[in-house]
């Protein structure tokens, strides 16, 4: 017959974490005698029955809501996934901190696997398209604008864990796109960048994040003058943006305006998130606009001689082109914004310049550099809000050691979330 220490065994395997001893059972249960050779060995049994019966309830309790939340992890996508374990962490805290015995952990273990792979799988499903410009062939040429691009590539890959296939670089780096299946395609010319804005915003679902860097020179082009005046759209320069003219001739130019990106954004649904980084000057205003309200005067930089500048350590990422007029008169009329969440982060205001120079003995744009380092401190799922504050900070650092006339930019979408992170 069993004893009572062995009862006694078994009743604290039995009793959940926790749970104080049964009432009415003492120390009489560490004796030798027999089960058989005491009177009080029939309540003891039930007793012990009770707490055998309260305990496969609360295990029951517990199976069931976990059956019901991996049901519901089932019927989700990997976009759910996360924000269904964002708001199931109590219970898995409950899960862990409860569990009635040492054989539920590896159901609890499994739990935690499958919300895992949830966070992973929307890492998956980010794309981002990176374009980086030297201009060697220019006078107004760079030394860091695609390696500060293969800087951003190398970062979405690694810390934020994208699949390469879902990371389009785009550079006139010929090392780079020649070793490419189709070269031409990976040129960061002006249909190649629109092409690939159209890759990134085809196909998204609601929840999945967007990612645009560009690395290189902007531009103003003058789209209306009166009295004198001139506004002028923004836009980035792209590798063929003289078309075989020199910076001299009458335009057009080749160039990727904010009327550009404005319209590829519009495409995207609510609840889609996308993020700009320009690393360059003149970044425009690609979320919304009114009448003329997206259109900046234009600024008078003087005669740069980009044929001096050439071999300086600190060059500005602006391309002055003086004969640059749009072609078609801008709408004047039409009030259009993106419904989707818009964030960017701009080097410079639209009338400072950014710049490159040698950091760590390699030359380096600056916000590419702030940016990166502020994400590296503060983490990828930092509020949208501290991660520009900390890149604010880092660039005053910076100043206190260069003359730099650049101070960051951010601007948002209406109604976004500046406690939103950077990457969920």
């Amino acid at each position: 017959a069993m004893n009572r220490v062995s009862l006694r065994r078994a009743l604290s395997q039995c009793l959940p974490t926790g749970s104080r001893p049964v009432p009415g059972v003492g120390g009489e249960l560490y004796s030798t005698h027999t089960v058989g050779s005491h009177s009080g060995d029939a309540a003891l049994l039930e007793q012990l029955q009770a707490a055998i019966r309260l305990q496969e309830s609360r295990r029951q309790d517990l199976s069931n809501e976990v059956a019901s939340l991996e049901l519901q992890l089932e019927r989700c996508d990997g976009v759910r996934l996360r924000e269904l374990g964002a708001q199931n962490r109590d219970l898995r805290q409950q899960l862990i901190d409860q569990r009635p015995h040492p054989d539920d952990s590896p159901v609890v273990k499994a739990l935690a696997g499958r919300l895992q792979a949830g966070r992973d799988e929307v890492a998956c499903q980010a794309k981002a398209l990176v374009v980086g410009c030297d201009y060697t062939e220019l006078p107004a040429a760079l030394h860091a604008g695609v390696s500060d691009a293969q800087q951003w590539a190398r970062f979405f890959v690694r810390k934020c864990k994208m699949p390469m296939e879902a990371v389009r670089f785009l550079s006139d780096d010929p090392a780079h796109y020649r070793q490419q299946q189709n070269p031409q395609s990976h040129v960061s010319t002006r249909s190649n960048i629109l092409a690939g804005l159209q890759w990134l915003t085809d196909d998204v679902v609601v929840g999945q994040q967007l990612f645009f860097v560009f690395c290189g020179h902007g531009t103003q082009v003058v789209a209306e003058e009166y009295a004198g005046q001139k506004l002028c759209e923004n836009c980035l320069v792209p590798a063929d943006v003289l078309g075989g003219k020199t910076m001299d001739s009458p335009g057009p130019f080749h160039t990727v305006s904010d009327t550009d990106v404005h319209r590829i954004l519009k495409r995207l649904p609510q609840g889609v998130k996308v993020t700009l980084i320009m690393d360059c000057c003149h970044s425009g205003q690609p979320f919304q606009r009114r009448g003329l309200g997206f259109l900046s005067q234009h600024v008078q930089r003087g005669h740069v001689d980009y044929g001096k500048l050439r071999g300086h350590p600190v060059l500005p990422r602006f391309l002055e082109l003086p004969s640059a007029v749009s072609q078609k008169p801008p709408d004047t009329t039409e009030a259009s914004s993106v419904v989707c969440d818009g964030v960017l982060l701009a080097a410079c205001a639209n009338e400072q310049f950014c710049v490159e120079l040698p950091i760590d003995e390699q030359p380096r744009g600056v916000f590419t550099f702030v940016v990166i380092s502020a994400l590296v401190s503060l983490g990828l799922e930092a509020p949208v809000g501290s991660l520009f504050e900390e890149v604010k900070r880092l660039t005053r650092d910076l100043q206190g050691r260069w003359r730099l006339a650049q101070d960051p930019q951010l601007v948002v979408s209406p109604g976004f979330d500046l406690t939103s992170p950077f990457l969920a």
